[in-house]
């Protein structure tokens, strides 16, 4: 039986991350921030990837039904971590930088 992913539980603050790592074939860079719909599209990561380490991370439920509107943190090699859940994830395209929730669209507030 091939294992397709290890899952490990961090602890950041006051929250509980799930992280996944993938069998192959998809990446992040450590400490970067990325839409769902970029890791997909950019970065090798699959819909099922994303669902299950929205399933295990402390978004909430709906998350799931949004998997391109979550943001995700890089946090190891090829490993993610859900965020944040956004009415609208942006990324910056062709410059440098984190993708981001618009401010206002945010749905969940960490601190």
């Amino acid at each position: 039986m091939k294992i397709a992913a290890l899952l490990t539980l961090a602890a950041f603050g006051t929250n509980t991350l799930a992280m996944y790592i993938p069998s192959g074939g998809s990446s992040c860079n450590v400490g970067e921030q990325y839409c769902g719909h970029y890791l997909r599209g950019k970065r090798g990561w699959t819909y099922a990837q994303l669902i299950d380490v929205i399933d295990r991370s402390p978004l909430p439920g709906r998350a799931r039904n949004f998997p391109d509107d979550v943001l995700f943190k890089c946090t190891g090699v090829g490993q993610i971590a859900g965020w944040d859940l956004c009415n609208q994830c942006l990324s910056p395209g062709a410059v440098p930088g984190n993708d981001y929730c618009r401010k206002e669209d945010s749905l969940l507030q960490w601190d």
